[in-house]
């Protein structure tokens, strides 16, 4: 060949690179047995034992061309950084998918998105007398701390505080880039208990 390539050759290199670009650029999910699907056909999701019961989007009034476009704008990589969609109506577990290679037991840093939800649980459980008020001592909920400052020491840190995030913690992530070892949230996502990162202070 003299050192060249053939017409013929150089367009199976072209298609295949192009592929290869493809898989890349586009979410890819998987169905159900493992198989990586690239062409959105909904599935309901599987009836687990988990307290939830599960239905079809038709059955509970989701219109299904609306699921369609979105996952396809997914799939195709218009929208980025979409690990998983869990979708609920009435009750019912109507939509669950998961990508580039996420599943449902997929642990994540969801830091301050965490918040209204939890503050609407508190309130639940306030309501329920589960909880005496937003005055309980954190310390309270974590017996299995004792040994650690925070809980021998008791203190004075409440639900309110930390819902409003004004429990005064030594915490600063401006001092430091994220990558840095004294970072204090570097320090806490690599640490095998989140939580003793504060209980020890």
């Amino acid at each position: 060949m003299n050192g060249k390539y053939h017409s013929k050759e150089i367009r199976f290199i072209t298609i295949f690179i192009f592929i290869l670009l493809l898989g890349v650029s586009c979410a890819q999910r998987y169905n159900r047995y493992g198989l990586p699907q690239y062409d959105y056909e909904y599935q309901v999701p599987e009836q687990l034992d988990d307290g939830w019961d599960t239905s079809s989007i038709e059955a509970v009034g989701v219109d299904p061309e609306k699921i369609k476009d979105m996952m396809g704008n997914i799939l195709d990589g218009d929208i980025d950084n979409i690990h998983g969609i869990v979708v609920i109506k009435n009750g019912k577990l109507v939509l669950e998918e998961y990508f580039d290679g996420y599943d449902r037991e997929t642990k994540h840093r969801i830091f301050s998105a965490s918040k209204s939800v939890t503050s609407i649980l508190i309130g639940m459980a306030i309501d329920r007398g589960m909880i005496k008020g937003v005055d309980t001592r954190i310390y309270e909920f974590f017996p299995e701390y004792e040994g650690t400052k925070w809980i021998d020491q008791q203190y004075a840190i409440n639900l309110k505080q930390v819902l409003s995030m004004t429990a005064g913690l030594d915490w600063n992530d401006w001092k430091y880039p994220s990558y840095d070892s004294r970072d204090t949230t570097r320090q806490m996502t690599r640490s095998d208990d989140w939580l003793f990162v504060f209980a020890g202070r």
